[in-house]
């Protein structure tokens, strides 16, 4: 076999291994996304580990969010009634120059 020779068979083994590497990646791909289309995941609690239902993990939020609006609230309430601030440290104040 001549030097063009050896060079044209090694190519056309390379690229039909790419070509049978590339038909699978895709078969894999797709098979993939069909999967994971129906796929529920399953959520585990951070205490027991185990399974929850969607009625409990809503039952959770509810309550996570009922406590982000007690936190809202008293936030609020202590902005309306005021805050006290003292200011330690002041910056220089620079005023933007009047060219005009």
């Amino acid at each position: 076999m001549n030097k063009h020779g050896y060079r044209n068979g090694a190519l056309t083994v390379i690229a039909l291994s790419l070509g049978i590497l590339a038909l699978g990646q895709g078969q894999n791909q797709a098979g993939a996304q069909v999967n994971h289309a129906g796929y529920q995941p399953s959520h585990a609690t951070p205490e027991g580990g185990g399974l929850i239902s969607a009625a409990q993990q809503r039952k959770q939020m509810m309550n996570e969010l009922q406590m982000l609006r007690k936190q809202m609230e008293q936030m609020n309430a202590t902005l309306k009634s005021g805050l006290n601030v003292k200011v330690t440290e002041m910056p220089e104040i620079r005023l933007p120059r009047d060219d005009g």
